[in-house]
């Protein structure tokens, strides 16, 4: 699950993203440590930092945190260098985190097609693409 879903949860909604994690989660769902850092930014960032930790925190143990392997590193430097030779900039982290999903063999839950619409072989479900 990528950190834009992980953040639609944690503020309750939109109820197409929670319906689909319903529906996904007895298949199993997982975050990268990317997405567990990136919630932790805004964490940082939150009016009341405590509470938000405290959610964040809730989210992480109800789904399990995958980290970066060393054994992704091969894989995400395909992803990010043929984007780049293709004068694709999607981020290391977003670049990470398909890298992730990649070496799992997992399907990412994200909306944010702009960027990962471009990574060969990443599978994607998108809330807009379900409804």
């Amino acid at each position: 699950m990528d950190t834009d879903w992980a953040v639609h949860l944690l503020r309750g909604g939109p109820p197409e993203v929670v319906e689909q994690v319903r529906c996904r989660q007895p298949q199993g769902i997982a975050v990268s440590v990317v997405t567990a850092a990136e919630l932790y930014v805004g964490v940082a960032r939150a009016r009341d930092p405590q509470a938000a930790e405290e959610a964040v925190q809730r989210l992480l143990t109800a789904f399990p945190v995958l980290a970066f392997e060393a054994s992704f590193a091969p894989v995400f430097g395909r992803v990010q260098g043929g984007l780049r030779q293709q004068g694709i900039e999607i981020g290391d982290f977003d670049a990470a985190i398909a890298a992730t999903c990649l070496s799992h063999d997992l399907t990412l839950l994200t909306n944010n097609l702009r960027h990962f619409r471009h990574v060969q072989g990443l599978k994607v479900v998108s809330a807009a693409e379900t409804t």
